[in-house]
Order: structure tokens, then C-alpha cells, then sequence
């Protein structure tokens, strides 16, 4: 504002000058009046662009950030999910072979046919055999593993993802189901061999041992490329084959290829061992290379490397490189294991700072054309100065001074605009200067710039109201399920000799563990200890219900063995429209005289501790999960307990917890803790409960808890039995059987 004062007072000054010398005095004094005007308009021009690109440049490269990051987030969660859905089906499948391995009577014969070219283009279970197997030998296993057809035909039919399911036995035979029955025939028209035992997806599942991915894979029908998720099949302790299920990767290639950032921004997959598999681009550094798995973490371009090798290490970051000789900003999140992908995308930087470099450039033309404009009217007030009187000067001097005000309070308006827009308050760029000149289009584009910007904003407000939905989402499932779990542990059970304490921590989504404890009689309290499959509140609701049928089937159904059957039953019978299921042990215990009768459908195994005696697997005849297949019978097992007998239960986030090297806890692991921390029975179930929680914890080393871990502990302490006669000589005896059974 200073400025501008002085140059009125001086463009006055020369005014009055001009009228009492000559005419070269005048027009030396206009001369030195232009340029220095000159001078004062370009200095502030140049100022005004130069803050302007400062402060745009800083603010787009933040928001562009953000989004970028945003995005990649949001993209990863998304192709994540289609993984979780393979893993969750995968596991279905395999849990289901299992099973009808370790437990064939329960399972009818069934037929699998061969491939049959009538049946191209539809879903179909479809036998084949490996070159020189002989059929006739393997009738009854095949016969079994048949019953898994229903489930591999459900998930082979999502319509959502393209899906091949595979069951491969270690003997020479394999159940594929998909759409592609019609290529499987020979020249002759017979069906062609397979020896799937020889593929690379069953290879990685026996050597690992453990669930994981193929490389991508050429389709060999033609169906486009395909990574295939895999794991080892086990019966009783032996090997029996592999499952495994395919995901063609058109649909995650639509999710990359259709996300896009201005005129020029994309998105890639990449793999675990740091190749690109899906990408738009066509050449380049980030072109997809196919099979080759060619490795992007040795790449010449020693920045773009260096953030692969971040991908394959599961970091999510974000850089500003060079890819392709282009200045770009690259962000990148990883999806969910044990894929090991990260989704990346990349945002040329010139792209981001469009806006602010083409509104420097509009504010130096209009700049310049206001400083030739300004030179000539005051040229020709030079000129005119030299044929007017004095009186007349006088005159020029009273009107040009109005003049000059007037001329310059644009300019002063928009350098107080762009003093206000210094922070965020970008609706003071609107300069409502209507002067019909270079100055009224200067304000224009700054009001049209300032537009843009607050456009930009609300799309980004927009992304992070739907972030907080899906929190808001996700919050609800888990108000659900603290809802479901039992509160406390009430004091009255340790008079009637029993000590109970469960703990559940959560990953980092809603899960689907649930514990339940409660009164059937005065006598007689059940516990369940379950896991759902899915996520989210239908996951919760479907827990829900599970829980309520088990509560209410107690209440009437005296026999554990039917209460079971009823509720699989039901849960069968209901529109469960996302193939959800639960594993679940439910056991009775009888605390007048220690009986405790259960039963296990497809849940973990259960430690139990006599007194004298370290913790040991408790037997147990499981069957099918809830929620598979109706009329369903779970085999009812007893034990009797005595004072000082401990039960530990738990979900698969026990053994299944990994440490940093990728190592899982195991079963084996879990048994050797227990007795290692409560190997005289002195514990309290809470105590007992903690321990192991903090042990699984400490194995972790801080890495991310992939799933839910819930623990359930049981003592049996049995007060005032020690004084029954009858009881002391039970227990005797019992301890005589431990002793000789060593």
C-alpha cells in the first residue's frame, strides 16, 4: 500500500513540474515517470507471481500427496478383498478334504465325471489322472473326496471373480472344477491326462508347507493370466494332497486400470518378487512383463529400485522420482497377506503443478500488456503537457490525480487478496473488479483459479466422508460383537468349584471369535468357544445368531451331540447368502460330579491338565464346520475331571501368529508353553489366560496380528470334594492309573 502512495505523489509531482519549465524539461519528465512506473508494476507483477506459484505450487503438491496416498490405500484395501475372498474359499476346501479323509464313513460315494466337451462354458466338477494311473486302485478315495464337488461348484460360480478350484491327491488323481470341461479333450476326444502333482502351485504347497501364491501363470486354455492360491492337505498327521484355487486376474486388472489421476496419472500391481503384473502401460519401466517376472528391485533406475524393494518388503511410503525421464510422484500400500503385492500410482509432477505454473505465466502477459498500456497513456499525457497552458496543466493535474487513484486501486485490491489467500481462505482470490481492462482479467483469473482449487477440496472432503462411513462401518461390527461377548465372569461360579477367564484380542478388522458361557441347570454350565468366517457386521450378525441358537437349543435339548446337529441344521437352512461358517467346540460340564461331555465341529484342539500329569490334547472326533452341509452328526465325547483339572481353548490366531522371520507359533509350541508357565496347575485361569496371551505376543516381536486370538481358560477346582470319602478314593485311583500309565 506504501508503494502505490508514493507513486501517486510522485506521478503528481511530475505533473506540476511539467507546467512551469519547457517542453524537453516535460518531456525528460515523463520519460523518467514511464520508466519508473515501468519498474514499480513489473517488480509487483513478478511479486504477485511469484508468491502466487509459491503458495499454489505448496499446496497442490500437498493435496496431490494426500489423495495419491489416499487412493493407494483405498485400491489396495480393495484388491485385498478379492484375495481374502480366494484365502477364506481356499480354506474352506481344504478344511472339508480333511475331513472326509480323516473321517470317510461319514461321507457317502459319489461320482465325479470325467471332462465332457458338452460341458464347455459350464460350471463342472471334472475328474482327471495323471499318465499311467490306474483307476480301478484309487475307487474307494475317489469315491470320498467327491463329496467335495458341491463346495468347489459354489465357489467356482462367484459371479464376481473368475475361479478355477482344484483338489490334487498325492496318488495321481485330481477334482478341477471350472468352465473349461471342453479343453480338457484329447485330439480323440478322450480325456487328457494331468499330472497336477508336477505343477508349480502344488510344488510351492508341499515344499512351504503352508498357504501361498503361484507366480502369475499363463492360462494354458487361453482364459488370461492367473495366480493360484494353494495348501497342503493333511489327515490324521499324513499328507494327502494339495487344494488349491485359481483367480484369474481380469478383475483386478479392471480395479488398476481404471484408476486414473489427470491426464496422465495410472496405477500398476506389484508382485512379491518385485515384477509388475497389471499396468496399462504398454512400454516403459512400469509395462507388465507377463511370466517373466522380470525384477524391478535391480533396475538401472537406482530411485524407482529402491522403492520396489520397499513393495516387496510390505512398507507403504511415497517419493518423488524419476520414471520413464519424468519427474513423478509415486505412492504405494500393500495389499493383505500372504499374497505379498503392493498397489502402486504414479502422478507425473508437472500434472500436479499445472494449475500453478499456467497461472504464473497468465499473471506475467497480463502484466506485461498492463505495463505497455500504462506507458503509452502516459506518453501521450507527456505530449499533451507541452500545448497546454498553465492554467490548463492545472487543471490536468486536479483531473490525472483522480485519475491515478483510480488506476491503481485494482492493483491494490489484488495485492490485499493475495495477502488474504496466504492461508487457506481461497474465496478471497474472487477480486470483484469490474474495470473492463487487463486488470479486470487478472482478477478473473484468480476468482476462475480459486474456483478450481475449492473444487479440488470438496473432491477430496468427498473421499474422506466416505473413509469415516466405512470406519463408521466397521465401528458398528464391533459394537456388535463386544455386545455378544459375556461381561464378566460372575464370582458365584468359584463357590461351585469353578474358575473361568477368557481374553480376545482383535486384528486389526472386525473378526469373528466368540466365546460363551453359561447356566443349563444348577449343576451343569456349557461353554463354547467359536470363530465365523467374514468380516464386518454381517460376519457379527451371523455370530449372533450362531450364539443364540446354541444358547436356546441348551435350554430344551439335553444330549451335547444333538444340540450341535440342530443349530447346523438351521444355519443351513437360513438364506446365507454369503457361504458364511463357523468352527466350534461346545463342552457341558456336570460340577456335582466332574463330567464334562463335547463336541468339536471343526474347531481347534483342545489342551486339557490332570492333576500330576502335563497338558495333552484332548481327544477328539471333529466334524464339518456349522454352516457347511445339513444332517451333519457330531460324535458326543466324555471326560471326567477332578479338582485341580485345567481345559485351555482357543481360535487359530494362537497358533497361526507368525514373528517377523514369518515363523508360525504352532500347536506344538502352544503345548510346551502351557507347560512351561502353569506346569503344577497352580494358576489362576485369568492368569493362565494372560500368560499365554503376552507369550504369543512376545513371539510376534511386534508384527502385525493377522487375525482374531481368542482364549478361553477352564479350572476345575471342585470346593469341598477333597472331604467326599468317595471323591479321595477316585482321585487316588486316578492317580495310581497316571502313575502306571508312565
Amino acid at each position: 500500500m506504501k508503494k502505490n502512495q508514493g507513486l501517486k505523489s510522485k506521478m503528481i509531482s511530475r505533473l506540476v513540474l511539467s507546467a512551469v519549465v519547457t517542453s524537453l524539461a516535460a518531456i525528460a519528465v515523463c520519460t523518467t515517470s514511464v520508466w519508473f512506473l515501468s519498474k514499480v508494476v513489473s517488480d509487483f507483477g513478478d511479486d504477485v507471481g511469484a508468491q502466487a506459484e509459491n503458495d499454489f505450487t505448496k499446496t497442490l503438491s500437498q493435496i496431490s500427496e494426500k489423495y495419491s496416498a489416499d487412493l493407494a490405500k483405498s485400491k489396495a484395501d480393495l484388491a485385498s478383498a478379492y484375495f481374502e475372498v480366494v484365502n477364506e474359499n481356499l480354506t474352506s476346501i481344504a478344511t472339508l478334504a480333511a475331513d472326509i479323509y480323516e473321517n470317510r464313513n461319514n461321507y457317502p460315494d459319489r461320482v465325479t465325471q470325467p471332462p465332457k466337451a458338452e460341458n464347455g462354458g459350464k460350471v463342472t466338477a471334472q475328474l482327471v489322472y495323471s499318465p499311467g494311473v490306474k483307476a480301478d486302485w484309487l475307487a474307494n478315495e475317489i469315491a470320498k473326496t467327491a463329496n467335495l464337488s458341491d463346495l468347489m461348484k459354489s465357489v467356482a460360480s462367484n459371479e464376481d471373480m473368475k475361479m478355477t478350484c482344484y483338489f490334487a491327491s498325492k496318488n495321481g488323481f485330481t477334482i478341477i472344477t471350472d468352465t473349461a470341461a471342453d479343453s480338457r479333450i484329447d485330439g480323440g476326444g478322450a480325456p487328457a491326462a494331468i499330472n497336477c502333482t508336477k505343477h508349480s502351485w502344488y510344488v510351492r504347497a508341499v515344499s512351504e508347507q503352508t498357504l501361498g501364491y503361484s507366480a502369475p501363470l499363463d492360462d494354458p486354455y487361453g482364459r488370461g493370466l492367473v495366480v493360484i492360491a494353494s495348501v497342503p492337505v493333511y489327515a490324521n498327521g499324513t499328507f494327502v494332497g494339495v487344494a488349491g484355487v485359481g483367480i484369474y486376474l481380469d478383475k483386478v486388472a479392471e480395479l488398476v486400470n481404471n484408476t486414473s489421476l489427470g491426464d496422465y496419472g495410472y496405477a500398476f500391481l506389484v508382485s512379491d518378487v518385485g515384477s509388475v503384473v497389471v499396468s496399462k502401460k504398454t512400454k516403459g519401466e512400469t509395462k507388465p512383463s507377463g511370466t517373466n517376472s522380470v525384477d524391478l528391485r535391480w533396475s538401472a533406475n537406482t530411485e524407482f529400485s529402491v522403492n520396489i524393494r520397499q513393495m516387496t518388503e510390505r512398507h507403504s511410503g511415497a517419493a518423488r522420482i524419476q520414471l520413464d525421464n519424468e519427474p513423478v510422484l509415486l505412492t504405494y500400500e500393500p495389499l493383505n497377506q500372504p499374497l505379498g503385492w503392493s498397489f502402486a500410482v504414479v502422478l507425473p509432477t508437472n500434472d500436479v503443478l499445472a494449475p500453478a505454473i499456467q497461472t504464473d505465466r497468465r499473471i506475467d502477459a497480463i502484466t506485461e500488456d498492463a505495463l505497455d498500456s500504462m506507458s503509452t497513456i502516459l506518453l501521450i499525457t507527456g505530449i499533451l503537457l507541452l500545448l497546454i497552458t498553465a492554467v490548463v496543466t492545472f487543471i490536468v493535474v486536479l483531473v490525472n490525480r483522480k485519475w491515478v487513484a483510480q488506476l491503481l486501486r485494482p492493483l491494490e485490491q489484488l495485492a490485499s487478496n493475495v495477502r488474504q489467500a496466504g492461508g487457506d481462505n481461497y474465496e478471497a482470490f474472487v477480486s470483484g473488479i469490474k474495470t473492463g481492462d487487463e486488470f479486470q482479467l487478472l482478477g478473473d483469473a484468480l476468482s476462475d483459479m480459486s474456483t478450481e482449487i475449492q473444487t479440488n477440496i470438496k473432491r477430496m472432503s468427498g473421499l474422506t466422508a466416505e473413509r469415516e462411513r466405512i470406519a463408521a462401518h466397521i465401528s458398528a461390527a464391533a459394537d456388535i460383537q463386544r455386545a455378544i461377548m459375556p461381561g464378566a465372569f460372575p464370582e458365584e461360579l468359584k463357590a461351585k468349584g469353578l474358575d473361568l477367564f477368557a481374553l480376545t484380542n482383535q486384528a486389526k478388522k472386525v473378526g469373528g471369535d466368540f466365546y460363551d458361557f453359561f447356566m443349563i441347570d444348577d449343576d451343569r454350565i456349557a461353554v463354547v468357544i467359536a470363530d465365523v468366517s467374514g468380516k464386518g457386521i454381517s460376519a457379527s450378525l451371523f455370530m449372533l445368531v450362531a450364539k443364540t441358537l446354541i444358547k436356546t437349543s441348551a435350554a430344551y435339548e439335553n444330549n451335547i451331540s444333538d444340540i450341535f446337529a440342530g443349530v447346523n441344521d438351521k444355519l443351513c437352512a437360513n438364506n446365507n447368502k454369503d457361504d458364511m461358517f463357523i468352527t466350534a467346540f461346545m463342552g457341558i460340564l456336570d460340577m456335582s460330579s466332574g463330567e464334562f461331555s463335547y463336541v468339536n465341529a471343526g474347531h481347534q484342539p483342545v489342551a486339557v491338565k490332570h492333576a500330576g500329569a502335563p497338558y495333552a490334547w484332548l481327544p477328539k472326533e471333529t466334524r464339518l464346520f456349522l454352516g457347511g452341509l445339513p444332517h451333519i452328526r457330531y460324535p458326543r465325547q466324555t471326560l471326567h475331571l477332578l479338582p485341580g483339572d485345567s481345559l485351555f481353548m482357543y481360535t487359530d490366531g494362537v497358533p497361526n501368529g507368525v514373528n517377523k522371520q514369518g515363523e508360525p507359533y504352532t500347536k506344538a509350541k502352544l503345548l510346551e508353553t502351557l507347560n512351561k508357565i502353569d506346569g503344577f496347575g497352580k494358576l489362576r485361569a485369568e492368569e493362565l489366560s494372560e500368560g499365554m496371551s503376552s507369550s504369543v505376543a512376545n513371539f510376534a516381536e511386534g508384527t502385525e496380528q493377522a487375525d482374531d486370538i481368542t482364549i478361553f481358560t477352564l479350572k476345575y477346582v471342585g470346593a469341598g470334594r477333597d472331604n467326599d470319602e468317595e471323591h479321595r478314593h477316585n482321585k487316588e485311583e486316578r492317580m495310581w492309573d497316571l502313575d502306571q500309565s508312565r
